[in-house]
């Protein structure tokens, strides 16, 4: 089963990269160069204000599996469910607050070496297309990276993913949250560490701006 999710996934990206790549004109600006990144596990968080937002973090990540956590309405369809399981989301229940299955299997993925999606607004935030202010950040995130050790990649999206539209990417450096924070989950870190995540969020938004002024 598990064989078949990689095949499955490989065939979604193998047909979808050229038709994206012509079609949707994605853009991706890095922080830091690619050669000088070295494969690990990273936390991937993004903004959340498009439909297609997960098909961006798919194309930014082409050769690597991304796991991303999905909200459990994704799920609710049986077909739409079947494409969540293979192409490997991450299932979240955001109605129980002691759902923690999600959280378990992002940390299994990071402890083997893994990458995991993840947007800390939690639902679409239509407002933030315009470089408009985000949602609260949960954090998920932010416990991740404190409690595995993985670094947080911070991504912002922007543009109009769509035919014959632009869009951006923009990846901004690797935040080690459990140097800067320490290794253990107190309520007092996990707030400090998600205040510390939505500046650099913002910081990446405010230059993606700027980008576009040029």
């Amino acid at each position: 089963m598990k064989i078949f999710r990689y095949l499955f996934l490989t065939f979604v990206k193998i047909t979808g990269f050229i038709p994206y790549t012509l079609a949707f004109k994605t853009r991706v600006y890095r922080k830091v160069p690619k050669k000088q990144e070295k494969k690990q596990a990273e936390i991937v968080v993004a903004n959340h204000a498009r439909l297609l937002d997960f098909a961006m973090l798919l194309f930014l990540y082409k050769f690597r599996v991304l796991r991303v956590m999905m909200a459990e309405v994704l799920y609710e369809k049986k077909l739409s469910a079947w494409f969540m399981k293979h192409v490997h989301g991450i299932r979240v229940d955001r109605k129980c607050a002691t759902d923690a299955g999600g959280m378990l299997e992002a940390r299994r993925t990071l402890e083997a070496g893994g990458l995991v999606g993840i947007f800390p607004e939690g639902r679409l935030n239509k407002a933030n297309k315009d470089f408009g202010e985000m949602l609260p950040f949960a954090r998920g995130s932010v416990y991740l990276a404190i409690t595995t050790g993985a670094k947080i990649r911070p991504v912002y999206l922007h543009g109009n993913p769509g035919l014959f539209k632009s869009s951006e990417i923009l990846v901004g450096e690797l935040l080690d949250i459990r140097e800067k924070f320490g290794s253990e989950p107190t309520n007092e870190a996990l707030n400090a560490a998600n205040s510390y995540l939505r500046s650099e969020m913002e910081k990446l938004r405010d230059d993606a701006k700027l980008r576009t002024q040029h």
